[in-house]
């Protein structure tokens, strides 16, 4: 009987933890958060400026006017949230060398094993 209180118990806390935790728009603030604020629950930049309403909370800028930009931000909105250019080169090379290292700190400990 204490069993399946416990697990009543759990189960509730999760689904109320879960309504709370809901961000339909996935902009970074919780659905409760964007009706207090007026910002839109179904859209990510409510003021179409570039900037998630999250982002503009976050840095301290009103997610609802679109005259004032988080500063030192990018504010082209055809760069925005683009990552740099070597990117996927640079994560690729960092696979590999982790991957050699690793190769290599096995390959040290026992001489006459080989390790892939």
């Amino acid at each position: 009987m204490k069993f399946k209180i416990i697990i009543m118990f759990l189960v509730l806390t999760f689904i109320i933890s879960s309504a709370y935790a809901i961000d339909t728009d996935n902009d970074g603030l919780e659905d409760l958060s964007e009706q207090e604020l007026g910002t839109g629950i179904n859209d990510m930049d409510t003021d179409k400026d570039g900037f998630s309403d999250g982002v503009e909370v976050e840095l301290g800028t009103n997610p609802l006017d679109d005259s004032k930009y988080p500063k030192n931000q990018i504010t082209s909105s055809a760069i925005a949230g683009m990552p740099p250019k070597n990117y996927l080169t640079s994560l690729l090379v960092i696979t590999v060398l982790s991957q050699i290292g690793l190769f290599m700190y096995m390959r040290s400990r026992n001489e006459n094993k080989f390790y892939r």
